[in-house]
């Protein structure tokens, strides 16, 4: 289990050190140093073993980062990736099953959840946005995002100004041109009176 950035208390300046948590003796190792402090950072295990790490912030204060970064565990090497076309604080990011990388929601620039869902290729260490996949003109904050099987992702969005809490279907398909994404809402009636939902996968 690896300890990403983070930071000292609620108002604290972010960490630029991460550690390993070793199940098997109960104990917190020394890992080795990120590029950039980050605390309130999106990171997922990506399918050859390293971990990309996203936005996030510096202090308590700052703006959310639009950076990101890519660490190789076993070597403790980190690198600067591609930037976001969004500055993203407490983004959810995910690998899909067909290694795909998804980025959901987070908090931007302007204090609003971005519409957008980004990608990142890691063949460029580019991010792109997904125009065609997007959860909606004015979407609420994201609150819980799980990757699926058969690449897919589902989003839970909070419940605002009486509007009950949205779920959001992602789906990624892949075409001899690259890989498309769509967006399905599904019925979140029974959720109505729900606030501050969480999601989590079952392994079936």
């Amino acid at each position: 289990v690896l300890i990403l950035g983070g930071a000292l208390g609620a108002t604290g300046p972010a960490h630029d050190t991460w550690a390993r948590w070793d199940v098997a003796a109960g104990e917190l190792r020394a890992g080795g140093t990120l590029a950039t402090p980050r605390r309130e950072l999106g990171a997922t295990r990506l399918p050859d073993g390293r971990v990309l790490l996203v936005g996030g912030r510096v202090s308590a204060e700052s703006a959310p980062l639009a950076t990101a970064e890519l660490l190789e565990p076993s070597s403790g090497a980190v690198a600067p990736t591609g930037e976001l076309p969004n500055a993203r604080l407490a983004p959810h990011v995910l690998t899909l099953d067909d290694g795909s990388v998804l980025v959901v929601g987070g908090t931007g620039a302007g204090g609003a959840t971005p519409p957008q869902l980004t990608t990142w290729d890691a063949s460029s260490g580019t991010f792109f946005d997904l125009p065609e996949a997007s959860l909606g003109p004015a979407p609420t904050a994201v609150v819980g995002a799980v990757a699926l099987p058969g690449a897919r992702a589902l989003v839970v969005m909070d419940a605002a100004e009486g509007r009950p809490p949205t779920l959001a279907l992602v789906r990624a398909s892949s075409t001899g041109l690259g890989t498309e994404w769509a967006v399905d809402a599904l019925d979140a009636a029974r959720l109505a009176e729900l606030h501050a939902l969480r999601a989590a996968a079952l392994p079936d």
